[in-house]
């Protein structure tokens, strides 16, 4: 025998299913939505501190290193001159910020795109003025993967900046989640 009653539980039961899944995808999307906010916020902030200490070295290389290059024996004298020691003081400061933002930034913490957008091109521009020190730190301290991140930053900025369509550049945020 036909119960109406029954029917009607069952279709207000699959109703109520249905509805419940599309709330659950909402959800979903609204904390994806917001994690990314998150991330482009923490950037954005992250960016405003090494703005400060990235401004006090390009200061100090143009003050002090503007004409000395950076090798093994001026860092192992570097006591006996107090503005080159303020100089590597002021360059370790840097690597060693810039070197945790990279683990964050290569852990997907930070949001890479809105760092290229923010300072891509003063980030590589600073990697390469900074190499032959970060390669003379590798070799004195035996310790062939310091700023290991930091490389591979850069590495990743540098890859999507070269990646072109058409001879123009792609959209790095385009090109970060293709």
């Amino acid at each position: 025998m036909f119960n109406f009653s029954t029917l009607i539980a069952n279709i207000c039961v699959c109703v109520g299913v249905i509805v419940a899944v599309r709330q659950f995808d909402l959800t979903k999307k609204s904390f994806i939505a917001d994690h990314e906010r998150r991330k482009k916020q923490s950037t954005i902030e992250f960016y405003g501190h090494l703005k400060i200490v990235s401004y006090e070295l390009d200061r100090i290389l143009e003050e002090f290193l503007k004409d000395i290059r950076i090798t093994n024996e001026l860092m192992i004298n570097a006591d006996s001159n107090p503005k080159v020691k303020e100089a590597l003081e002021a360059i370790r400061d840097y690597l060693d910020l810039i070197e945790g933002f990279s683990v964050g930034i290569n852990t997907e913490v930070y949001d890479l795109s809105i760092f290229m957008r923010i300072a891509g091109r003063s980030t590589t521009n600073k990697y390469e003025k900074l190499k032959e020190y970060i390669d003379l730190r590798r070799t004195s301290l035996g310790r062939p993967n310091l700023y290991e991140d930091f490389e591979k930053m850069v590495n990743r900025i540098r890859e999507i900046t070269n990646k072109k369509k058409g001879g123009q550049e792609e959209d790095p945020q385009r090109l970060l989640y293709s």
